[in-house]
């Protein structure tokens, strides 16, 4: 379990794997809180891409999770490894050094393994 503490609410957990690396293979970071907002009405074509996404996250600052980078970006599950998969399109900081300092980060949810009630 993580550390991470958010400034708010949180209504979920997420597992993290690096680019790379799935489930069944234990994750990278277990067991993050965070706030998982839906945001559809920002789907675009992927030709928009890396501007497209389907939802916010809102993790604790001291959270490992990173966008693409050499070794490519994050994917996350909600609420675990076994749940639906995000792909992680951007991390930003708020509110730093104040009470609600967080990452943000921007998702593009993925095909997940049906049957689902998640996501």
């Amino acid at each position: 379990m993580s550390d991470s503490v958010l400034p708010f609410p949180n209504n979920t957990t997420c597992d993290i794997y690096r680019a790379g690396r799935f489930p069944p293979a234990t994750p990278d970071v277990a067991d993050v809180p965070c706030l998982l907002i839906p945001y559809s009405r920002n789907i675009k074509p992927l030709s928009a891409a890396p501007a497209t996404y389907t939802h916010l996250l809102r993790v604790a600052v001291d959270a490992d999770i990173r966008d693409a980078n050499m070794a490519g970006p994050d994917t996350i599950y909600v609420p675990d490894k076994s749940g639906v998969p995000f792909l992680v399109q951007w991390v930003t900081r708020h509110g730093r050094n104040t009470a609600l300092d967080h990452k943000e980060c921007l998702l593009m949810r993925q095909n997940p393994t049906y049957p689902t009630n998640e996501g």
